[in-house]
């Protein structure tokens, strides 16, 4: 412990070196002590003392002085000779706290008296508690394992004395309780069963600390089943807000693959947020019947939720939130999913598949866009016109059937050491 701690020492220690006045004068007898400025309970703590030229006996005594009274911390050590000495001793856990407490060094003798009162700080020892489950949520009548791991506080495994564990129910009942538990190498397996037909909610198990301390993990009781069906959307990831049609596809597909026979509503909601959090909804509805394979296209109509009539000014995001409903023939069941549209205001994006970071005077500088629509597809056969502002360059051309346009810029021109290209 001792050498554990001497890097603890020349950081946390208060070093006492004190001498009477007339010894400082003389330069014969010196005294020293050593001692941490933190101490834990329960935990082996020691206090060195250093004499040296010492010329008569003296006595020397150690208390620690806190809300709780007086604490000698060893019984009087005499002392007749030079001496390097580490005492050793144990607070009881009672003496923690939070707040300074002091710590009062005694060195009598026959011509020499010297006592001085230092701050230290003392702490309980904790370990460190883990509680894990193998599953977080459990249905009634299942086995619930569960492990405890303790360690140190520089995490080192612990065997460690747990008098109380419990599990309680989430009306705070505990079910099950086991006495005087202890982790073995620093782990501790243990497992109980649910009842068959347990309150459903949050649990907890609580594992109750030798110092009254309790550390706990919780997990979850329900009565949970796996969809009967699922339900799968397909939108494009964008349209333009002068589209005046929206193609939405419906499935419903059972876990074994087979389809769903039974109906679909498809819910379609313009949505505007604004800046500062507000948002405005409008919706439409189409109601039909799944087809054999358990699927639905639809091309719906969205003219009337009017895409375009938003004040760009003020919207900040532009969307159209697509939910569809399929409720299963004969039992009712509903399964939903949905999917969320961007609405662009701009029709095509160019993309910059080539154009070099820098260019060489006198040398053609190459630039290849690519035009596509907003769902990434190319656009073909469309002009495309490139602006470069320091030579007043501007030029035009068709893309091809990929949607490209290339272009070459003569730079001799060119009396800066910039050049900025623009595709309007």
């Amino acid at each position: 412990m001792w050498k554990d701690r001497q890097a603890q020492l020349c950081l946390l220690s208060i070093l006492l070196a004190f001498l009477p006045s007339s010894s400082l004068l003389n330069g014969d007898l010196k005294y020293m002590v050593l001692a941490p400025s933190q101490l834990y309970t329960e935990t082996p703590e020691k206090i060195c003392l250093h004499l040296y030229h010492l010329n008569e006996t003296v006595t020397v005594t150690a208390s620690l002085i806190s809300q709780w009274g007086r604490r000698q911390l060893f019984d009087d050590l005499t002392v007749d000779k030079d001496l390097f000495h580490c005492v050793s001793f144990t607070i009881p856990r009672f003496f923690s706290s939070e707040e300074g407490e002091f710590l009062d060094l005694d060195i009598k003798g026959p011509t020499h008296k010297f006592s001085k009162r230092n701050t230290v700080l003392v702490k309980n020892k904790e370990s460190v508690v883990f509680v894990q489950t193998d599953k977080s949520v459990y249905k009634p009548g299942q086995s619930v394992k569960f492990w405890v791991v303790s360690m140190d506080e520089n995490l080192h495994p612990l065997n460690e004395l747990f008098p109380l564990a419990y599990i309680e129910d989430p009306k705070m009942n505990r079910i099950i309780q086991w006495q005087d538990i202890k982790t073995e190498n620093g782990l501790k397996q243990m497992s109980f069963s649910l009842a068959a037909e347990p309150i459903q909610g949050p649990y907890k198990i609580v594992m109750q600390k030798q110092s009254g301390r309790k550390e706990e993990h919780s997990f979850t009781v329900m009565e949970y089943v796996l969809p009967r069906f699922d339900v799968d959307v397909t939108v494009p990831n964008a349209i333009s807000v002068h589209d005046e049609i929206l193609s939405v596809t419906a499935c419903g597909k059972y876990a074994y693959g087979k389809p769903v026979p039974g109906d679909v509503k498809i819910s379609i909601c313009h949505e505007n947020q604004y800046s500062g959090s507000e948002t405005e909804s409008e919706c439409k509805e189409v109601n039909s019947q799944l087809d054999n394979n358990g699927c639905r296209k639809e091309e719906v109509n969205i003219t009337d939720l009017q895409l375009y009539r938003t004040n760009k000014m003020y919207c900040t995001l532009q969307l159209l939130r697509v939910e569809a409903t399929v409720t299963e023939e004969g039992t009712g069941l509903e399964y939903s999913r949905s999917r969320t549209i961007k609405v662009e205001r701009s029709t095509s994006k160019l993309i910059f598949l080539k154009a070099d970071s820098h260019f060489r005077h006198r040398i053609p500088f190459f630039v290849k866009v690519r035009l596509v629509d907003i769902k990434g597809a190319p656009i073909p056969n469309e002009q495309v016109f490139i602006k470069a502002q320091e030579i007043r360059y501007t030029n035009a051309t068709t893309t091809d059937q990929h949607g490209l346009a290339t272009f070459s810029i003569e730079t001799s021109d060119i009396s800066g050491h910039s050049l900025n290209i623009k595709v309007p």
